[in-house]
């Protein structure tokens, strides 16, 4: 056969022939494209055949997610949206030393204020109390006078006594009231402030009148206006005795 004629070795005579040596170069191409489609064939075996990276277990994802969530957290991804509005405005420095003094000032006179005020009430009591006991040693004293017609006198001194104190007690607490700093003043209104006020401007007024009535009665003995003149005293004592009353109930209202 051709196959295995070709595949000894051919002498010189055998290579003059023509038709032999065409068969012999077909059945050489022939083996070659058998090798390649072979090798093409074994392409896809040899790929697979290749060894490949083992894949990470469990353990390994857990451990690579863990070392990630840090990084993660460290260095977050900035937003476009994350900015701050306040960041190019003006911080403030703090009060002055100026600012600091009118500061603890007004402080102090609010203590001072708060302080005089809370002795004015505790005065305010005791004068309208020291007014009352007045006016009532001051009525027995008209009626032992002037309308029973005993003229024993027993009266005078203690309604001597008890109008100084009066005086006195009713001074000091209008003072507390007048000295007494203001440092939130406040617009004139009608409230229960401008009633106490009102009140006890009429009660001071009264005050003053009894203290001069006082001496005009003693230097008027004898006469005969000096009754008039001593009822006119009380009168002003109660009319007194009511405006400081009024003025007490409205403070606290």
């Amino acid at each position: 056969m051709c196959d295995v004629n070709c595949a000894v070795p051919r002498t010189r005579t055998q290579n003059k022939n023509p038709i032999r040596n065409k068969n012999c170069n077909s059945y050489r191409w022939r083996q070659l494209l058998a090798g390649c489609a072979l090798a093409i064939a074994l392409l896809p075996a040899l790929a697979l055949a290749e060894p490949q990276a083992p894949s990470p277990g469990p353990a390994a994802a857990t451990e690579s997610s863990a070392a990630a969530a840090p990084q993660a957290t460290q260095a977050p991804a900035k937003s476009d949206l994350d900015f701050d509005l306040m960041a190019d405005s003006p911080k403030s420095a703090g009060p002055t030393p100026e600012e600091l003094r009118r500061s603890l000032e007004l402080d102090g006179k609010v203590r001072l204020r708060r302080q005089m005020l809370t002795a004015h009430q505790v005065f305010g009591f005791v004068s309208l109390a020291a007014l009352a006991a007045t006016l009532v040693v001051g009525q027995l004293n008209w009626l032992d006078k002037y309308h029973s017609g005993d003229f024993t006198g027993r009266y005078e001194d203690a309604h001597l006594g008890l109008g100084i104190a009066t005086t006195g007690v009713f001074s000091v607490t209008g003072a507390l009231a007048l000295f007494a700093p203001n440092p939130y003043p406040k617009a004139i209104r009608f409230d229960t402030a401008l009633v106490h006020k009102v009140s006890m401007i009429l009660a001071t007024a009264g005050m003053v009148a009894q203290i001069v009535l006082g001496p005009v009665i003693t230097a008027r003995v004898g006469k005969l206006d000096q009754p008039n003149i001593a009822l006119g005293h009380l009168v002003t004592g109660y009319a007194t005795f009511a405006f400081m009353a009024a003025g007490t109930v409205a403070y606290f209202f």
